[in-house]
Order: structure tokens, then sequence, then C-alpha cells
């Protein structure tokens, strides 16, 4: 066993590198050989806990981060396999198949072949049998998984359960080749029309869930410098455009590459950017998203008291130790960012930082924030490869201006206006029946209470002044839907391209919301 850890060779024939003998007696990498030889499924789960900082111990990650497929090529009747998928004759669609595979991988290989047309396109075809071994891991996962959390108080606290569980979600998602290709299509429509990006067309007629056929892409590798200078093609404006694009990806669609590096990116003859194995996608939801927003515009503000509010909003749970030790070290990164010059910054060690604060104060984070944690530094890491200069913060910076223009434009105050009304009758239906039968008692005069009320006056000046701002809320929501109403009709007076009546009702809104912020806020 230890001569297989050791790489096939007996302790003593590494006699000449103590160093590395001694590295690889490590508990930590004895666990990366013996998941590299368990198979592609617990690679995988290896792969996935590689960013979890907040569960593992910073030499298990380092580690983790090493592992990589071990992957055979197996023989595969391709034609066969169509015919029998599609109930085809090959030769009445292919002018001809290779029979050797592009790209081999654990869960399916690739090849090249050409329609019947004259169109190159690359068959991705599914290993039999699998998902059959895949599913009987994470049945083996998930049984170990019970008796950590059970009978250990640290994997107990590590709520492993739940990120098991996100971990099948995600491993069967990229098992199935319909939902690489739903996702392919997706950003196809999410780019559709974009200059900067090319999405590989998709034949549906070819394509199940064991066969993925699209278009074959003659593009160049991302970070190969020279063959981009070769084609006049410059690298500085293939980095920015790159990450110009994964940005996008995040922050206007929520729904982004999840492994984004240099072999998942190519570049056409014409310079455009084209992303490639959508097998792994991260999802963010729209309430998310707007989370998100916020969270970036106060990154950039400096402001350390809403990034801790916004981070307590999106986490999945926490238990924070300390709200002020937070808010400090928060403030700690906000520091060493703004104080480091913006060629200097390295997005890796805001990261690092960023999650060790998460990790010391006991947040539990969605997953998909840590694919954009691992996605932001694979695509910078791509990014530096050719253009050294690349900066994400400033890339950050346009986003920031579009964000805070939407949250102030009509439309959003609306919505905005819309959701509290809504959530304000909501409330009002949720009344118990037991204050209900209250409130009736006291208008029936059958209500009394023993006590005395001290301050009576203040008391009610208190409440007549609530009273008042709930009528200025309701004026100023019922006003903000007539706006609404108003902006989108052709008729009447218009100052330019706008209503004058939709811009003296937004002028109004905004008056009476000054007035209602000052009176909620006044002593």
């Amino acid at each position: 066993m230890l001569a297989r850890m050791n790489g096939g060779k007996k302790p003593e024939e590494n006699s000449e590198n103590p160093d590395e003998l001694v590295s690889k007696g490590t508990v930590y990498e004895r666990i990366r050989l013996v998941l590299e030889e368990l198979g592609p499924t617990f690679v995988k789960l290896g792969q996935t806990f590689s960013n979890r900082e907040d569960l593992l111990p910073p030499e298990m990650i380092q580690e983790l981060q090493k592992l990589q497929d071990r992957v055979e090529v197996i023989e595969m009747n391709v034609e066969e396999i169509l015919e029998n998928e599609f109930n085809i004759s090959v030769k009445d669609h292919f002018l001809n198949i290779n029979s050797i595979p592009l790209a081999t991988a654990s869960i399916a290989q690739v090849y090249r072949a050409t329609l019947n047309n004259g169109e190159e396109v690359i068959l991705k075809i599914k290993k039999p049998d699998v998902l059959t071994v895949i599913e009987d891991d994470l049945l083996l996962i998930k049984d170990l998984v019970k008796l950590i959390s059970t009978y250990s108080e640290i994997g107990s606290k590590l709520n492993l359960k739940q990120a098991i569980a996100t971990f099948e979600k995600s491993l069967l998602e990229e098992v199935s080749l319909v939902n690489e290709r739903n996702n392919i299509q997706q950003f196809a429509l999410n780019f559709k029309n974009s200059k900067e990006t090319y999405v590989p067309v998709v034949y549906d007629e070819f394509s199940n869930n064991n066969v993925l056929c699209m278009e074959f892409v003659d593009g160049m590798k991302v970070t190969d410098k020279a063959e981009l200078l070769n084609h006049n093609i410059s690298p500085v404006t293939v980095s920015e455009v790159g990450l110009r694009l994964f940005v996008s990806q995040i922050l206007d669609y929520g729904f982004f590459h999840a492994d984004p590096h240099a072999g998942n990116i190519l570049v056409k003859r014409d310079g455009k950017v084209v992303f490639i194995d959508f097998g792994a996608v991260g999802k963010i939801q729209p309430n998310d998203k707007e989370i998100l927003e916020s969270l970036i515009v106060a990154f950039v503000a400096k402001n350390s008291h809403k990034i801790v509010r916004y981070l307590k909003k999106m986490a999945v749970s926490y238990e924070i130790p300390d709200e002020r030790r937070f808010e400090n070290d928060v403030e700690e990164v906000l520091n060493f960012v703004h104080s480091t010059s913006l060629k200097d910054i390295d997005p890796h060690v805001i990261i690092n930082k960023m999650k060790d604060v998460l990790k010391d104060n006991q947040l539990y984070m969605p997953d998909y924030f840590y694919l954009l944690f691992k996605g932001i530094g694979l695509i910078e890491g791509v990014g530096r490869t050719i253009n050294p200069e690349l900066d994400v913060v400033k890339s950050l910076h346009p986003y920031t201006k579009k964000i805070f223009t939407k949250k102030i434009s009509p439309k959003n105050l609306l919505k905005n206006g819309m959701d509290r009304m809504m959530n304000f009758t909501d409330n009002i239906d949720e009344i118990p029946k037991e204050l209900r039968s209250v409130l009736q008692k006291l208008d029936d005069n059958k209500f009394t209470i023993s006590s005395e009320i001290k301050n009576i006056e203040k008391t009610n000046n208190i409440i007549k002044s609530s009273i008042v701002n709930l009528i200025l809320a309701m004026i100023l929501g019922a006003n903000m839907i007539a706006t609404a109403i108003v902006f989108v009709s052709e008729s009447g007076p218009r100052v330019g391209e706008m209503s004058l009546m939709a811009v003296l009702g937004f002028i109004f809104s905004v008056l009476l919301m000054i007035i209602l912020l000052l009176r909620v806020t006044r002593k």
C-alpha cells in the first residue's frame, strides 16, 4: 500500500529525495491518492470540496486542488451507438467519424465527425454504465457522511449532509447531456446579440441524454499568446473581453460557466471568445442576484456595515460569535483592497481573505457563492497569463454605475413600493385571530385595562405621527402606481420622449419620500 502511495516505488528508492518522501507521507496527500484511486465520483467530490475553506483545513485544501482524473480511454463503437440511440443509418447522415477520441474524461469521450453537408461536428458520448457507478458511489458517500455526522461532533457542526446533497445534484446534472445541451442553448439565448462571444450550434436531432452533437469550433487556445498575435488578435483585448463576458454572465443573467479554465475557452480567428463544456454551471436566483448587486456596490463604496448586512442576507445560515469583530474583519479586507494599487491587486489574495472572514465568523454561504470565487480566480488567472496588467476591480466599475442607475429608476422604485405595499397587506392578513378578538372587544367596549399608562400624551403623539406616516406611505405608493401608468401612456403633453404628467408624478414621489424619511428619522 505504501509503495502504491509513493507512485509504485519502494521507500528506499526515494532516499535520494527525503523531502519528497516526507511530503508523500502526509495524511492529506494519502487522502488525495485514495480519492484518485476510487474513481471519478470521488475525484469530483474532492475537487468540489477543494474550494470549501469554510469546511476543511488549509493543508487538505491544498492537496485536493491537485486532484486529477485518472482517465482511461475505452473502446466505443460510435456508429453502433448512434444507430441504436437515434434509430438511423449513420451513412445517411455522416460522411465520416474519427474512431480515435479527440478528448476523454471521466464521464464521456469526444469524437470529431463530419456531416453529409460538410459541417464539422463533435460527438460527446457518455461512457457506458457511468451513471450506475456514480449512483452506487453516491450511496456509499451518503452512508459515510451519515456515520460522520452521527458519531462526530465536528462532522455534525459542518453540515456535511447539505454539502453532499448539493454535490449530488451538481454531479447528476453534469452526467446528464440533456442538461448540458440546455445550458448551451440558454447561454446562446443570453448572448444572442453579443459581438464578443460565439456559442457553438447544438444539433438536436443527434442529441439526447447519452449523446451530444454540436458544432466543431476551430479556435485557438486562449492562453496561446503567440498564436493570437499571429492572427493579429490583441491578447490584452482577449483578456478584457473574457473577463467582461464572465462578469456579464454573473451580474446580467445570474447564469455562469462554473469552470472557466484555459482548456474551456477558445478564441476564433475573428477574435470572438468561445466558452465550451457547459456540464457545470452556476445559477443565481433573482433575489440573490439583487443582494449580490447590492453587495458589489457596498464593496466599491467601502461600506463595511452594508457588506456585513448583505452577507448575512445571502448566507444559508450563520452563527456569528461577535458581530463587531465580523465588521472589523470586513473593514480590514476593504482597507487592504483600497490601499493597494489597482494593478497590484491579486484577486486570489482578496478571495482567500474573504473566505477566511466567512470561515472565522461561521457564515455558511450558498454553493454558487463558492463557484463565483472559483470562477473569478480561474478567469483572472487565464487573463493574467496573456495580460499581466488585467484589472478585475476596474471591470466591475461599469456594473456599479449600471446597478445604481437601475436602483433609482422609476420602474425599480415602483416595484419596491409595490412589494412593500404587498408585504404590508400580507402582514395585516396574518394578524392572529386572538388579536382580532381583542380588537373586537375594544370596539364593543368590553375590554378593560387595569394598569396605569404613563406619559399618555407622548404616547398619543407617537400614535398620531405613525398614522400620518402610514397615510403618507400609502399616498406615495398610490402616486408611484399612477405615475407608472402615465409613464407607459402615449397621451398627454410630453417633455422630450417622456410624459409631462409622469415627470411631475415622479418629482412628487421623490418629495413625498423625502418628507416621509425626515419624519421617520427625526427625534
